[in-house]
C-alpha cells in the first residue's frame, strides 16, 4: 500500500492554522444563535472552509512529492504503506486541477478551477540511512482561476479570485524504516490580513474580509499492523461580510479543536465541539 490516506489525514490538518483564543468566559455566552445570526455564520464558515482547503491542497502535494506519490489523487486512494524511501527536496512546485476527474469521480468534489503551490526551505536527514528527517517550508498557494469551494452542508460557496494568493509555514518531521514502519508529525501556521473573498449563498453574492491565524499541528503514523492519525487546531478568525442586508462582523474564537466560540455581531455562542458546531450552524467547519 501507498502513504496516500495518510497524505490525505495530513492534508487535513490543514494545517489551517491560529495562535490561541483571544476570547472571554464561557458564561457569557450565548445558548443558540437566530436563524439570521446562523445565516451570518454559515457565510463566514464559508471563507473559512475555501482556506482550509487550499492549505489541504499545498500539504497534499508537498507530502506527496516527498514520499513519491500523486499528489492529484489523494482522494482516490487509501493505502498506509510507505514503498519507498522519503525524500524532501528543499524545494518544489505543482499545480492542482481541481476540476480532475479520475476514473469517473471527482477527486475535488467541493471545489473547482486551479491552483499552483510552491514551496521552499531547508531539510536535514539522517545519515547514512535517511531514515529520519525534518523540513521547514514556506509555502505559497497562487489561484490561477477563480477557485470556488462549496460547504457541502448547505450549497454556500466561497470565492478566491484568480492571481490571489496565500503563504504559510509547514514543518514537518519524519522516520520510515520500512514500509510498514514509519509516521510524519507535521505542524502549520498560517496567518491572513484583509484577505478578499465572495461569498455566495440562497443565490446572493456578499463582499467577506478575513483576518486572523490558525495554528495546527497533526501526527500519522503506519507501525506495528495499526494506522495511526491525529491532530490539533486553534485558530481565531474575523469574517467581515457586506451584501444587500447589511454589514455583519462574524468572529472564530477556537482555543482546541473541539472548543469553538461563535460571535456573531458581538454576541457570543458556545463553547461547542466541532459536530455541535456543524449541527448547530448547518456548515462544514474545517474538514477532519
Amino acid at each position: 500500500m501507498r502513504l496516500t490516506r495518510s497524505i490525505a489525514a495530513v492534508a487535513s490538518i490543514a494545517l489551517i492554522a491560529g495562535c490561541g483564543s483571544q476570547g472571554g468566559s464561557d458564561a457569557d455566552a450565548a445558548p443558540t444563535p437566530s436563524a439570521t445570526q446562523t445565516a451570518n455564520a454559515q457565510e463566514s464558515a464559508a471563507t473559512l472552509e475555501a482556506l482550509s482547503s487550499s492549505l489541504d491542497l499545498a500539504n497534499d502535494a508537498i507530502i506527496q512529492d516527498g514520499t513519491h506519490t500523486d499528489a492529484s489523487l489523494t482522494a482516490a486512494v487509501s493505502d498506509t504503506d510507505a514503498e519507498s524511501a522519503f525524500e524532501f527536496s528543499q524545494s518544489g512546485s505543482v499545480t492542482v486541477d481541481l476540476d480532475l476527474i479520475v476514473d469517473g469521480r471527482d477527486i475535488h468534489p467541493n471545489a473547482t478551477g486551479q491552483v499552483t503551490i510552491a514551496w521552499s526551505g531547508e531539510v536535514v536527514v539522517s545519515q547514512p540511512l535517511h531514515t529520519f528527517g525534518e523540513a521547514h517550508y514556506d509555502v505559497t498557494v497562487h489561484y490561477d482561476e477563480d477557485c470556488v469551494f462549496t460547504d457541502p452542508r448547505n450549497g454556500n460557496t466561497a470565492t478566491i479570485a484568480a492571481d490571489s494568493a496565500l503563504s504559510y509555514s509547514l514543518d514537518l518531521d519524519w522516520f520510515r524504516e520500512s514500509d510498514d514502519n514509519w509516521y510524519i508529525d507535521a505542524v502549520a501556521d498560517h496567518g491572513a490580513s484583509a484577505f478578499d473573498l465572495t461569498v455566495v449563498r440562497s443565490g446572493v453574492s456578499r463582499q467577506a474580509i478575513v483576518d486572523g491565524t490558525r495554528h495546527a499541528t497533526g501526527h500519522l503514523g503506519y507501525q506495528g499492523g495499526v494506522f495511526t492519525a491525529s491532530k490539533t487546531v486553534a485558530s481565531y478568525w474575523t469574517v467581515r461580510t457586506s451584501g444587500p442586508d447589511g454589514n455583519h462582523t462574524v468572529v472564530w474564537d477556537r482555543p482546541a479543536l473541539n472548543q469553538i466560540f461563535i460571535v456573531v455581531d458581538g454576541t457570543r455562542f458556545g463553547p461547542y465541539t466541532l459536530a455541535q458546531a456543524r449541527i448547530i450552524c448547518g456548515a462544514h467547519i474545517d474538514d477532519d
